[in-house]
């Protein structure tokens, strides 16, 4: 009857108070369930920003602009404009390209997922639990020093866990950054030592009556006892694992990387890692990762930077920078994606502010106490006449800010793009791209209205003006601003070398997911994304000699598939017959190899040869000879 009654007086209210009640009943965090109703408004009123024919839409495009007809005619006049302004300027400007340079740079449809309903429930959950567990505890009363001590310490660690879950909301869930082994090398090299701790006196110390063989059979002996040992500890932890492809895989690692080889000892342990890691997952994964690595290696050796999202940066933050028309020619041929991007980029700005107010939603009453109790902080001080009233009311007028955020709205996409599109078009007027976009979202228009609609605004064409030397160095200067401005431009070497010099973790984060973007877009392996990613955040040293962790793998695999690099150096050129000799004598000294034997002339040697073949090496130059000789009496 009261229910009732307060229906008919507050209907507002009861609706709220069911929706609370669907909540609880559903154990789902409010912020989540406000965040779900958003999503879905944002996926009916704008379905094709999500629909999966937004990439068969950019698929259509990109067919249609790679046809070797329309990109002749395209790279045709973009080159006679070129020309012409180089001409008149005295020195090249742009950049010069052929039809098959265009075709390389062929870029993949986008649609970035922001958060999915089960990532972003997931998300919001954990994060609401870290709060609740701080407030509980902060509400806990304490009876000595020791409790007091220990509360502020489990405060202390909730409040890491809630930066942790902020810091990482941008990521995947799925994105764990680890190269999986049934034991990782960490706990490997922990358990070994223990056990090597507690091995017999006659494996750790090497008796005088027993010579460095005899020895070293005995720490063989252990060593295979430690593998079973090691099997047994892995199938107590995991009763379902495959003992066959576990010994096979540790037969495999004891070959290659057994501590009585020492040439495994200079190759980077990531690399190392990442081999047993493929190894573990299966041959074909192995496969896949070799692969990856090779795509690793051309990136490596490729130094240009993105001069595509470079030029258009450089534009967008300089709009009033010369020969905008021939830069958005160029632009046109190079990044025919541009309209999906801006879609996409749109919409993710939806999905990021939503995702933002649920977020805000969960951490409400954590913060926003605190931020009002420093409003009034803050405004006591300013009653103080001996304070400064100009940066107390400054500081007041961001608490206000902060507070009110906790109360944001989330924008429409109308206005979105009015807030995206004036820089991104350089300044021109934003209505035919706005329109084209917003009835593409509404599932009206198509995304060739949209490239239509930036052609006409951004109008490129042909230009014949020089540039004055003036000219020539404020564009030198932009352009490098523009590079400068984001990571995310430079080459890939650079940018790792970027890595090891800045060690910031908020930079490091977004290193992470610049470099997972990057080698995404190549189609590299996700064992090899997550190597690196390890190595970004883990080891400033490899950032440094990524080319080097790389070559190293290379080796691994060699020795793997049993192969041998030969190198025979010889003072004068070695006839057919003796190279075949040498070749004989290599396989005969390393049976079950393929070895791959090159020749080079050293005069230096002044006679023989030298023969390096994987590890080993073989002097019979007269050189060595000369030099052992004079050694050997003292000079």
């Amino acid at each position: 009857m009261m229910l009732r009654h307060f229906g008919q007086q507050r209907l507002s209210s009861v609706n709220s108070y069911f929706v609370s009640l669907k909540r609880f009943a559903s154990n789902l965090p409010a912020a989540y369930t406000d965040w779900a109703k958003r999503y879905d408004e944002l996926t009916s009123s704008h379905p094709k920003l999500f629909s999966n024919d937004f990439i068969k839409e950019q698929e259509s495009i990109l067919s249609k602009h790679y046809n070797k007809d329309n990109l002749n005619k395209l790279v045709t006049d973009y080159n006679s404009s070129r020309k012409a302004v180089d001409k008149a300027t005295g020195e090249s400007v742009f950049l010069s390209y052929d039809v098959d340079d265009v075709l390389n740079l062929r870029p993949k449809p986008v649609q970035t997922i922001v958060q999915s309903k089960d990532e972003a429930l997931t998300k919001l959950e954990q994060g609401t639990k870290y709060v609740k567990e701080l407030l509980k505890t902060q509400s806990q009363k304490t009876n000595s020093i020791e409790e007091a001590n220990l509360k502020m310490i489990k405060v202390a660690d909730y409040a890491d866990a809630i930066d942790h879950w902020r810091a990482r909301l941008p990521d995947s869930i799925n994105d764990r950054n680890v190269l999986e082994l049934p034991i990782t090398d960490q706990e490997l090299d922990k358990w070994v030592e223990k056990e090597y701790f507690h091995a017999p006196e006659e494996v750790r110390v090497q008796s005088t009556n027993l010579t460095f063989d005899e020895h070293r059979k005995i720490e063989e002996a252990w060593m295979k006892e430690l593998d079973e040992s090691l099997i047994s500890l892995l199938k107590s932890r995991d009763s379902s694992i495959n003992e066959k492809k576990l010994r096979e895989w540790l037969n495999t690692s004891n070959d290659l990387f057994h501590p009585f080889k020492i040439d495994h000892y200079t190759f980077s342990n990531f690399a190392k890692a990442l081999f047993r890691s493929a190894l573990w997952n299966s041959k074909e994964q192995l496969n896949n990762v070799v692969n990856g690595m090779n795509t690793l290696q051309q990136m490596l050796e490729n130094s240009n930077d993105n001069d595509t999202l470079i030029l258009r940066k450089m534009y967008e933050e300089y709009p009033d920078t010369p020969l905008n028309n021939l830069a958005a020619l160029q632009l046109e041929i190079l990044d025919p994606l541009f309209g999906a991007r801006l879609c996409d980029e749109a919409r993710s700005i939806l999905e990021n502010k939503s995702f933002e107010r649920a977020v805000k939603d969960v951490l409400r009453e954590l913060e926003l106490p605190y931020i009002k109790n420093e409003k009034k902080a803050v405004e006591n001080e300013l009653k103080d006449s001996s304070a400064n009233p100009a940066v107390l009311m400054r500081e007041a007028r961001l608490l206000d800010e902060e507070a009110e955020s906790y109360n944001m709205k989330v924008p429409t996409l109308d206005n979105v793009l009015d807030e995206l599109l004036p820089k991104r078009l350089w300044g021109n007027d934003i209505t035919k791209v706005k329109n084209a976009i917003l009835e593409y979202s509404n599932g009206k228009g198509s995304l060739e209205k949209v490239n239509n609609a930036i052609s006409e605004t951004l109008k490129p064409g042909s230009e014949k003006k020089g540039l004055t030397d003036d000219e020539i160095l404020q564009i030198s200067v932009r352009y490098h601003n523009a590079r400068y401005s984001d990571v995310r431009y430079w080459n890939l070497n650079d940018f790792m070398i970027e890595c090891g010099r800045v060690r910031k973790e908020e930079f490091l984060l977004n290193a992470q997911r610049v470099i997972k973007e990057k080698l995404e877009s190549v189609g590299c392996d996700k064992q090899v994304i997550n190597m690196l990613s390890l190595i970004i955040a883990n080891d400033e040293t490899e950032c440094n000699r990524l080319k080097q962790v790389v070559n190293d793998f290379d080796e691994i695999m060699k020795q793997y598939r049993g192969e041998i690099d030969a190198v025979v150096s010889s003072a004068t050129e070695l006839d057919s017959n003796t190279v075949a000799q040498l070749q004989k004598a290599l396989e005969t000294a390393n049976p079950g190899k393929t070895i791959t034997m090159v020749t080079s002339v050293d005069p230096a040697l002044q006679s023989g040869f030298v023969v390096k073949a994987g590890t080993q090496r073989f002097d019979f130059s007269l050189s060595s000879a000369i030099y052992e000789g004079k050694r050997a009496i003292g000079q």
